[in-house]
């Protein structure tokens, strides 16, 4: 069994060069609806006005980027319409970590 001094602890700013508002991790948690602890998370990463954190917990579609902004996704959109209108196999390259499993899930899947 792990001893307390084994424990992991998370380290919040609240020093005397980074103070904690108290009052703004009282009132963003208040209007998000959410735990003061994930306020001051937030409020520690830059999310300090309610619309913006809002957006960020809360997600749509219409806010993300154009992805036909991002270089050499048009041939690549050609050459998958291709390859299934040819009924040709289409290998799908991932590596573990969180993000390319869930990214190789959710292709593999589509």
């Amino acid at each position: 069994m792990a001893k307390a001094r084994d424990c992991k602890r998370w380290q919040f700013r609240g020093t005397a060069s980074c103070p904690v508002d108290y009052e703004e991790t009282v009132k963003l948690g208040r209007d998000l609806g959410i735990h003061p602890l994930v306020a001051r998370l937030l409020i520690n990463r830059g999310w300090t006005k309610v619309d913006s954190a809002r957006s960020f917990l809360y997600p749509k579609l219409t806010d993300l980027h154009d992805p036909a902004l991002m270089a050499g996704v048009e041939p690549a959109a050609q050459r998958l319409a291709r390859a299934i209108a040819d009924r040709q196999r289409i290998v799908i390259y991932g590596d573990y970590d969180v993000d390319g499993i869930t990214a190789s899930a959710i292709l593999w899947h589509v």
